[in-house]
């Protein structure tokens, strides 16, 4: 998985950044105290039991707002009916708090393999912070590793032991 995170952090270690107080009077913190506070969102890819899902998720520590995703290349999901970038989670999504997580159905594993879907998509997630600066996450997944996960039902050793 290749993984690449940018985004626009200012101030140096230890600077002084202004913030509002409860009071509306602006109080110092450091730049490593609002740092502590970014958004850091990834997407994902899981596999459970024969299923595969996609999941947003705000691995950081402050909210992240505007959160958009786009994949390439584009896939199907739900039987080859729907095209994943398209639904309103990955385009629509205003706000995703510290520590949530969302996750969308993609398929069941099997189909989306005999669908020839792409085994290598790239997700780029891009967000902002409380104060409005843009970052950007992408990850280049290979599905190709949930090809051969062993499922129930489906078993390579028939022999009976005894």
């Amino acid at each position: 998985m290749d993984e690449e995170a940018s985004g626009k952090q200012g101030g140096a270690s230890g600077a002084v950044v202004p913030t509002p107080s409860a009071s509306g009077q602006r109080v110092g913190t450091t730049a490593r105290e609002a740092s502590s506070r970014l958004p850091d969102v990834v997407v994902d890819f899981e596999a459970s039991g024969e299923l595969l899902h996609v999941v947003i998720r705000n691995i950081g520590n402050g909210p992240a707002h505007r959160v958009r995703v786009t994949f390439e290349p584009a896939f199907r999901g739900a039987g080859g009916t729907v095209e994943l970038a398209k639904i309103a989670l990955f385009h629509r999504l205003e706000f995703l708090a510290p520590g949530r997580e969302l996750r969308a159905f993609v398929d069941a594993l099997a189909a989306y393999f005999a669908r020839g879907e792409p085994e290598s998509v790239t997700a780029t997630a891009t967000f902002h912070d409380d104060g409005g600066r843009a970052y950007r996450r992408r990850v280049r997944h290979d599905l190709g590793i949930y090809r051969d996960l062993p499922q129930a039902g489906r078993s390579s050793d028939t022999r009976s032991i005894g």
